[in-house]
């Protein structure tokens, strides 16, 4: 191991988690994670297969009766304790998320703090939520709407936000009475290792939180959802394999909620202040070197003031320092890993060959790891390649639009519908275009939509169902209907 990293993982667990207890996986198998910053391998963890989901799904499916019997007082207390032990131990979790993701530390920390506000919001929401109770028309009996937790869960969560992605579904799972298998990224299992730890030392009851790290997502995920105790499925990923899990649900009718791919349209209206519009898209683009779901990738800005707001990107955007995590003063980190530069490299190739032009970047930088320079397209055509795909890294596309242009249908041009992002002064012209998005998310005028307190999610091709606000507990119960007759 790297003394650079060592002293950051020593305590951060290696094995899997199954029924309560930490152990090898079934043959001792292993698989390496790396520092993106590098390139280079920094632990081994377990690499979970058929006996090890096997054994995770029993304990989940063991433990659910008594953890749905739970008192919600108790639930939240423990979620509660364990937002104060991530909130506490914060410096300690930020570097391991930033040995395996390659994130600056800053935005570590950002990360850790959004993550942790699901574990305070569903700690408050579940112990104020209330069921229904009201006579029938006729008043001849009683009706009673209640919600209970609808069962064993598979969250599979995903590499970029390898925290705040599983606090959001695990923190729900939690409060509404259900238990967990977790299968992390094996890109990035360290931080859900380490969060695990601490709900084991915090003395969750055996089984129910389990966690598979494993190589072999498609195996795990078809194992364990073929089984019907099995009862909801919950996904962070692209919408390809989305849908592959769509279909596997079907089978034994599983809850599902599935949040997807995204192509976010960054529209810039008329009169918008062009400083704050670039301030807005360094933010919704560059953060986390653009790889997020919710990141812009086409900004949109009317013809008239393009060449004055591309000039300003362009010098806010060689000013980024890109830098290793452990580098004071990093803007951006590197991305993931080798596949993520090639498929950043594609997008650049794609858009220069379909008339493009590269205005700042566009290159892998020439040093150990995955960094890849902060990169603006402009002159790419509306509709093609580059306008039409997730970007998923630090690449910002800018489109051209006429007066006469109608932006909102200009922006939902896509077959995703995550988030869309208008920035403006006219606040009847922004409800307006904000009312024709075809996303389950607008941001105006900030750069920043995702809230604890407020549901996340997408429509078309960019999922189902909803993560954080009120529905996300929601989302991990079903309603039951009693007729009481007096």
């Amino acid at each position: 191991m790297n003394p650079r990293t060592e002293s950051s993982l020593v305590t951060v667990p290696k094995q899997c988690y199954i029924n309560g207890g930490w152990r090898d996986s079934t043959g001792g198998k292993l698989f390496e994670v790396a520092d993106p910053s590098t390139g280079a391998p920094v632990v081994s963890v377990a690499d979970t297969s058929t006996p090890d989901w096997s054994d995770a799904l029993d304990a989940a499916a063991t433990s659910f009766p008594d953890w749905r019997e739970s008192s919600l007082q108790e639930r939240s207390r423990f979620l509660r304790a364990l937002f104060n032990r991530v909130t506490e131990k914060s410096d300690e979790l930020a570097r391991v998320m930033s040995i395996e993701s390659g994130k600056p530390l800053g935005e570590s920390m950002a990360e850790i703090n959004y993550g942790a506000s699901f574990l305070e919001w569903y700690s408050e929401l579940l112990i104020s939520q209330r069921g229904e109770v009201s006579d029938n028309p006729t008043g001849d009996y009683q009706m009673q709407v209640t919600r209970q937790p609808v069962g064993p869960c598979l969250l599979i969560t995903p590499w970029n936000f390898p925290l705040a992605m599983l606090t959001r579904k695990l923190g729900a799972a939690l409060a509404a009475g259900c238990t967990a298998v977790i299968k992390p990224a094996a890109l990035t299992p360290l931080t859900c290792a380490w969060l695990v730890n601490q709900i084991h030392e915090l003395g969750l009851p055996p089984g129910v939180v389990n966690y598979l790290p494993t190589t072999d997502a498609r195996g795990l995920s078809s194992e364990i959802m073929a089984d019907p105790r099995l009862r909801k499925i919950s996904f962070t990923g692209s919408t390809s394999v989305g849908s592959v899990l769509l279909k596997q649900a079907a089978e034994n009718v599983q809850a599902s909620s599935m949040e997807l791919g995204g192509n976010a349209p960054f529209v810039i209206a008329r009169d918008a202040d062009v400083d704050k519009a670039v301030t807005g898209v360094m933010i919704a683009k560059f953060r986390n070197a653009g790889q997020a779901c919710v990141a812009a990738n086409r900004v949109l800005v009317p013809i008239d003031m393009r060449d004055e707001f591309v000039e300003k990107l362009v010098e806010k955007v060689n000013a980024l320092k890109v830098d290793a995590w452990d580098i004071d003063g990093a803007d951006m980190g590197p991305l993931v890993d080798a596949s993520q530069v090639r498929t950043v490299e594609s997008v650049v190739t794609g858009a220069l060959n379909e008339g493009g032009q590269v205005r700042a970047g566009g290159r892998r930088m020439d040093r150990d790891g995955y960094f890849f320079e902060p990169t603006v397209i402009v002159d790419a055509p509306i509709g093609g390649e580059t306008w039409s795909r997730e970007i998923f890294g630090p690449v910002a596309a800018v489109y051209s639009y006429r007066p006469e242009d109608d932006v909102a249908a200009l922006a939902n041009q896509t077959e995703y519908g995550l988030v869309s992002y208008l920035y403006g002064r006219d606040q009847k012209q922004l409800a307006a275009v904000a009312d024709a998005m075809e996303s389950g998310m607008v941001a105006i005028n900030r750069p920043i939509i995702s809230e604890a307190r407020a549901p996340f999610g997408g429509v078309k091709a960019s999922g189902l169902g909803r993560e954080g606000g009120t529905v996300g507990l929601e989302d991990y119960q079903v309603v039951k209907y009693v007729a009481l007759q007096y």
